[in-house]
């Protein structure tokens, strides 16, 4: 079984203070319009999250079973789940190959 995630992990210039703080933004006339706050888009505008890769990474070892005590014969006869976190190009080396 794969679990395959793609999203930002690094938001340019947020204006909104906090960790991993949002990006509200929104095309106004052809050009990108950027909010201080989630409350002045009023509908119009899109919120980009940057996801914590790294904190997902763990969630998802720990759910399939990587992180879990070792039990007397637990594992037999299940596959271990590889989980790791690539940036775009990383991933497009590893997986996508030129015909």
């Amino acid at each position: 079984m794969s679990l395959i995630a793609s999203d930002f992990s690094y938001l340019p210039e947020v204006r909104i203070p906090g960790v991993r703080a949002p990006l509200v933004s929104a095309k106004v006339h052809g050009h990108s319009v950027d909010y201080e706050s989630y409350l002045d888009a009023k509908g119009d505008a899109d919120i980009f999250f940057p996801t914590d890769f790294w904190l997902l990474e763990r969630i998802d070892h720990y759910c399939s079973g990587g992180m879990q005590p070792c039990q007397k014969n637990a594992a037999k006869g299940r596959k271990k789940r590889r989980t790791i976190t690539l940036d775009t190009s990383a991933f497009m080396e590893e997986f996508f190959a030129l015909k």
